[in-house]
């Protein structure tokens, strides 16, 4: 069975959101984005390619990826140029083949040691791994959008996303749409208002 999403049925389900959203606001103020705090923890976002995998005793796997493309942040401090490689240490039962693409939120590592810290990751079999980049591409431009601009941006970019194609980027947009009703109700209100 195929779903038709048309522009009705989005705004109706915007509607609907926005009616539902409670009436005071919370204390702490949210992000406009649920990825936030895991681009806070990491120190870079990289796209890598597996190219080698070695395990390590029972402890697990040495995993060393090529960078392809460094996405948010920075790899090295500002003298030392960023490496083209880099390995870092996954759990023995964790998926890494050579050949995959992964997405890595990473930390580097200590001053006396060689392997980065994974914050969090995308492998490359992730069914969704194309459509996950693509919202994270999406999110850190929305990132730079100025600061009075930046709420009506998000929530525009997730109404667009309830009307997607793609079942995971529907969901996405419905899933922050939902976060952002019972964590900020009157920004969200206020910026689909506009």
């Amino acid at each position: 069975m195929v779903a038709i999403f048309d522009r009705r049925r989005v705004r109706g389900t915007a509607a609907l959101i926005l009616a539902l959203a409670p009436l005071q606001e919370p204390r702490a103020e949210a992000p406009w984005s649920d990825l936030e705090p895991v681009l806070a923890g990491a120190r870079a976002v990289v796209l890598a390619e597996v190219m080698r995998v070695a395990r390590v005793g029972d402890v697990g796997l040495q995993v060393g990826v090529d960078v392809k493309e460094i996405l948010h942040g920075r790899l090295a401090d500002q003298n030392r140029r960023p490496p083209r490689s880099l390995d870092y240490l996954a759990a023995a039962d964790a998926l890494a083949r050579v050949g995959d693409v992964e997405l890595l939120f990473l930390d580097p590592p200590g001053p006396t040691g060689r392997h980065f810290r994974v914050v969090a990751k995308i492998d490359g079999r992730d069914r969704d791994r194309e459509q996950k980049l693509a919202w994270l591409r999406e999110i850190l431009r929305l990132r730079a959008t100025p600061a009075t601009a930046r709420g009506r941006a998000h929530v525009r970019f997730y109404l667009n996303a309830l009307a997607s194609a793609d079942r995971w980027t529907r969901w996405r947009g419905l899933r922050e749409l939902q976060r952002l009703r019972r964590e900020r109700p009157a920004a969200l209100r206020s910026a689909a208002s506009v």
